[in-house]
């Protein structure tokens, strides 16, 4: 048998809906008594459902091997694993206030790089920006048949032979198959992405003998540089988020009662309780992050959020 067949033996797609939040080791954590969450989307409509109904999608992470045999669902039982590891490190360590071993941080930080490259907004975003690589690239190459001084100024320009650039057929291509192109990018990118958050220092923000509670959304890995955005403004080049940059602090709510804040700057292996000015500016960066839909655990909080403006949410960038 040769590798291919066996592959596609072995990782043929039998699940059709993924999830690309987790509902079973994320999503549950902020549902209400009964197992139920509530959501609100981008129409201000509030919602009640069930983990296993949200932010999933038709083949969201297949790999096609041979459209005859169906394809390849690798990703999705990679991720599935990997949600499996951190639900029991989550229940057993962190809910429990234990500190984490070496082992548990790396599959903890394995987690969290996951949820920042599976979503289904970090996907789109992407694409997007290939997109627009693509019609930029396309006016050069009009702009360089029209203007002979173009043409002759770049004739004259060195030639690098090391050079590895992209072809616009290599993008075309590369645009047409994006869904496939960005599961399996997912895979290549956790080992680095997951390198930087281990070696990040935590914080780990819990709410205790309150009501308050943390939000999530569908998109609720939030990368902030609040020193930057001080000086720069939130929307300017020099505050563009990059996990390697000095002032960068991550946020991402775990439960209705524990988040995590991470960052370069931050005293490491801590376990803090959250006061409602902690709890508030850590919700209102995850709701400002999210792309459709923010979720939690009763809908009085989701009605408190429709009456505040975004002008009025967005101020909350005061490093941690």
């Amino acid at each position: 048998m040769t590798f291919l067949a066996y592959f596609q033996k072995n990782m043929t797609q039998k699940k059709r809906n993924h999830h690309y939040i987790p509902n079973k080791s994320y999503l549950a954590n902020f549902s209400d008594s009964k197992g139920k969450i509530w959501v609100l989307d981008s129409d201000d409509k509030i919602y009640q459902t069930s983990p296993a109904k949200t932010f999933k999608q038709k083949y969201f992470y297949i790999i096609t091997l041979n459209k005859k045999n169906g394809g390849s669902l690798i990703v999705e039982n990679t991720l599935a694993g990997i949600e499996g590891i951190y639900a029991a490190i989550y229940h057993n360590k962190i809910n429990k206030v234990k500190p984490l071993t070496i082992h548990e941080r790396a599959a903890v930080a394995v987690f969290l790089a996951a949820m920042y490259l599976r979503t289904k907004s970090q996907r789109e975003n992407f694409r997007k920006a290939l997109i627009d690589l693509r019609n930029k690239m396309k006016e050069w190459q009009v702009a360089f048949k029209k203007d002979k001084g173009m043409r002759d100024f770049y004739s004259r320009l060195p030639k690098s032979k090391n050079s590895k650039g992209i072809t616009l057929p290599e993008l075309e291509k590369g645009i047409k198959d994006f869904d496939e192109f960005h599961a399996a990018s997912v895979m290549t990118s956790l080992p680095e992405v997951s390198q930087i958050i281990f070696d990040m220092k935590w914080c780990f923000v819990r709410i205790e003998n309150t009501d308050e509670v943390f939000v999530t959304s569908d998109d609720p890995f939030r990368i902030l540089r609040p020193e930057s955005i001080k000086k720069y403004g939130p929307k300017a080049f020099g505050s563009s988020p990059g996990l390697l940059y000095k002032d960068t602090e991550i946020t991402i709510p775990l439960s209705s009662k524990i988040a995590l804040v991470a960052g370069w700057k931050l005293k490491d292996n801590m376990t803090i309780q959250a006061d409602k000015k902690a709890v508030d500016q850590i919700n209102i960066r995850t709701i400002m992050h999210a792309s459709e839909k923010v979720v939690a655990d009763n809908q009085e909080i989701l009605k408190e959020i429709l009456k505040k403006a975004p002008k009025k949410l967005e101020k909350s960038t005061k490093s941690w």
